[in-house]
């Protein structure tokens, strides 16, 4: 009876679709009303998920994915690049950089992120 009553629990928890949560604050006023998209890269081939409008600096997409995959947030002059997968995720855009955290493959793949502009910064000075 015991070992019936633990199934029935467990296993609907172990079946159930997870979903992504991804929540967005801009510091940036003047996107406030601006379009918001967030769109998958693909091989050859980028296709849009959703869109939104960015208000009260603040934008969020809910839905869910098989498997994780590359995205790419897209608003005016932004690119913010962002490992989708079923989790809640932070972005915060700034004027003159991003910062996407809330899971360990978006937590490294920032750090990746920083690293490379940190190099890319040093080679540029170099040569200039």
């Amino acid at each position: 009876m015991l070992l019936i009553f633990v199934m029935y629990f467990t296993i609907p928890g172990l079946t159930q679709d997870k979903s992504y949560v991804i929540k967005g604050k801009i510091f940036d006023i003047d996107l406030n009303g601006e379009s918001i998209e967030l769109v998958e890269l693909g091989d050859g081939h980028n296709g849009t998920l959703q869109n939104t409008r960015v208000r009260n600096n603040e934008f969020s997409f809910t839905g869910t994915v098989a498997k994780p995959a590359l995205w790419m947030l897209l608003i005016e002059n932004h690119r913010v690049l962002l490992v989708g997968e079923n989790a809640e995720i932070s972005v915060k855009i700034y004027s003159d950089s991003t910062r996407v955290s809330g899971t360990k493959s978006n937590d490294d793949f920032q750090d990746f992120i920083d690293k490379s502009n940190a190099y890319r910064k040093k080679i540029t000075e170099l040569f200039t």
